[in-house]
């Protein structure tokens, strides 16, 4: 007897079974059960942008104008959709805004991270900090500019913070906007801060995170994220170096600090390269 199957279902089966291009993060790695997995490149096909740029660019939001610092590096190439990396400073004290922007994204710029692009928002906060209902609208405001300027991976689009602004990216990740990244990392972040240590339990997607945490840290005590770390395990998330893992944790011996260092090392968790020859 035989069953008939129809074309979409032959279709859906060929989708499932196409490999993960070799430029696209590992599935077995972090992001296994996120965007990332999926074989669907969504790319954006932005190509008004200059490349390789390092520079800031001033746009309007619905939520009024927001300056990103941005850079796009040698190996992005613009037929080969690459991944996005927004990253957030920690708080800059009045005015200090720009610089600490700057110097996030510059950071992340020096750890070698092929292609991706990195944006850098200044945030809104009269004293340099975050205000995360008016700051999400902005970042996702920063994200549309630069997939409009740049072939960006819409499957690939991460976030991180750092004290501050590890605080508000948690915020954004659990609950704002749990759609927004693939998946996203924190350095000296608690989610008491503002998300709010029942964030895990009520977040509506359990999205793939690296959390960074320096051991000698006197802002944000090693022991209040060791403790945010078991909330997510007790919420369901995954540390265990098995099938499906979706949160990694990582000290180091250092206090409340970030360097390119600590990005290569997130970067390394977050998406793994292959490499591999590319078609011009």
């Amino acid at each position: 007897m035989f069953t008939s199957i129809s074309l979409l279902e032959i279709a859906m089966s060929l989708a499932l079974t196409q490999p993960v291009p070799a430029w696209r993060c590992d599935a077995d790695v972090l992001l296994v059960g996120s965007f990332e997995d999926e074989t669907e490149i969504r790319a954006s096909l932005g190509s008004t942008g200059s490349f390789p740029q390092q520079s800031q660019l001033t746009i309007n939001s619905g939520a009024g104008a927001v300056t990103y610092h941005f850079d796009v590096p040698a190996e992005y190439q613009p037929g080969r959709p690459a991944p996005l990396i927004a990253v957030l400073h920690g708080a800059a004290g009045p005015g200090g805004q720009s610089f600490a922007a700057a110097d996030t994204r510059d950071a992340w710029a020096l750890a070698g991270l092929g292609d991706a692009v990195i944006v850098a928002p200044e945030s809104s906060g009269s004293q340099g900090g975050w205000i995360p209902s008016t700051d999400l609208i902005k970042l996702q405001a920063v994200i549309a500019s630069a997939r409009s300027r740049y072939n960006i991976d819409l499957n690939r689009i991460y976030g991180w913070g750092f004290s501050a602004g590890a605080h508000t990216v948690h915020s954004f990740a659990l609950a704002g906007a749990p759609n927004l990244f693939a998946g996203y990392s924190i350095s000296a972040g608690a989610l008491q801060a503002i998300a709010g240590v029942n964030a895990p339990q009520q977040a509506p997607r359990k999205v793939p995170l690296h959390i960074h945490q320096g051991i000698n840290d006197g802002v944000v005590p090693f022991n209040i994220v060791q403790a945010d770390v078991v909330r997510f395990q007790n919420a369901g998330w995954i540390s265990a170096n098995v099938q499906g893992q979706n949160l990694f944790f990582e000290s180091f011996d250092g206090g409340h600090e970030f360097e390119s260092v600590h990005a290569a090392r997130i970067w390394a968790n977050l998406c793994r390269f292959a490499e591999v020859p590319v078609s011009r």
